[in-house]
């Protein structure tokens, strides 16, 4: 009988391209290659192996960098650069979700060799493996979780089997510390155990986002928000980057013409209610808001800023579309084909249509 670690890696072949469901690389070995079944706990031994990384022979065998697991979460990665855009679509001609942030932890769920297809504060979208991370199986880390699903059980092991500790309820918010399996390992309140992959969004966010909530007064002049008219107006609360961020909760929200929340937007609609919740008055309707603010160069953008645009359909107005600058040549507006949404002004048919910014804040 050949040596024990012939066996082994003649196994190991068998055992990754079953764990993996995808063509292995060769190793290293001699002799035949005849079928060797594994007693099951030096199976399990080969397995953890297989997933830390085993060394045969002096070469490391090369296995998918996702593995499979229970839940459609196969891995956890973390954002090295900072405004990393999640597309909708594998291209970056495609329109944008969010723009991630530095060190966020993101649920890797499937490998396009180009692209991950990941998903983060309920938005699911595709990023560059280049900017992506992947931590290790057994690695511990630290985020947070939102329920996104209208009962979550939290188990005691990472098994659906398992016993249940209590029941979440959607929009309940738990500590993250790692992922077993595609099981996030989770606490809640003096409750520690494990959620599926399937419906925990993670998020660097302790609490959900709370709006500003200031005394407003109508809008009549300059003070606040650089409209023309009387004296007096409306007392502001914030920063730009203060509104772009809560703008982004919007996400998603289909467009509807004439709407300004919360179940659709049109593009002047969307602007005025994000700003409404930082004591600011826009009227609706992209060109008016043209009075709101000072003007400022591309090349001086912040987030919060106001983006105008032209000739986006047929009118007279001077503006035909707003959005708000959130970063990274990007901005978030309510797009009449898609919803709310985040585009790179650097589109083509954005960037022939450019037309100004105003800064409110």
């Amino acid at each position: 009988m050949r040596p024990y670690r012939h066996r082994l890696l003649a196994a190991a072949v068998m055992t990754a391209a079953m764990l993996c469901n995808t063509t292995v690389c060769a190793w290293a070995s001699s002799g035949n290659t005849n079928t060797v079944v594994l007693p099951a706990e030096e199976t399990l031994v080969l397995k953890n192996a297989l997933t830390s990384g085993l060394e045969a022979q002096g070469q490391k065998p090369e296995l998918p960098r996702l593995l499979p697991s229970d839940t459609k979460v196969k891995a956890v990665g973390k954002i090295t650069e900072k405004y990393i855009p999640l597309y909708f679509d594998p291209t970056e001609e495609s329109n944008v979700y969010i723009l991630l942030p530095l060190d966020a932890l993101v649920s890797v769920m499937e490998d396009l060799d180009d692209w991950f297809r990941v998903s983060y504060n309920d938005c699911t979208g595709f990023v560059s493996p280049e900017y992506v991370e992947l931590l290790k199986r057994s690695e511990t880390f630290q985020t947070y979780g939102v329920v996104d699903a209208e009962e979550m059980p939290l188990l005691k092991e990472a098994n659906g089997d398992s016993e249940v500790l209590a029941t979440l309820k959607d929009g309940d918010r738990v500590e993250v510390t790692g992922l077993e399996n595609g099981w996030f390992a989770v606490k809640s309140g003096d409750k520690t155990g494990y959620v599926t992959g399937d419906d925990l969004d993670l998020t660097m966010e302790k609490e959900a986002p709370k709006p500003k909530t200031t005394a407003k007064k109508p809008q009549t002049g300059t003070a606040a928000a650089g409209g023309t008219g009387e004296s007096g107006g409306t007392v502001v609360s914030g920063s730009g980057s203060d509104v772009a961020a809560f703008a982004q909760q919007y996400l998603g929200t289909p467009y509807v013409y004439g709407g300004a929340g919360p179940g659709g937007f049109d593009c002047s609609g969307f602007t005025m209610s994000v700003f409404s919740h930082f004591g600011v008055s826009l009227a609706h309707g992209a060109t008016p808001q043209l009075n709101n603010g000072y003007a400022v160069s591309m090349s001086e953008l912040q987030p919060g800023d106001l983006v105008f645009f032209f000739g986006t359909y047929n009118t007279s107005s001077a503006a035909s579309h707003v959005g708000i600058y959130v970063g990274g040549g990007q901005f978030i507006h309510a797009s009449s084909s898609r919803g709310v949404i985040i585009s790179s002004l650097s589109e083509t048919y954005y960037a022939n249509r450019y037309l100004t910014a105003r800064r409110v804040f």
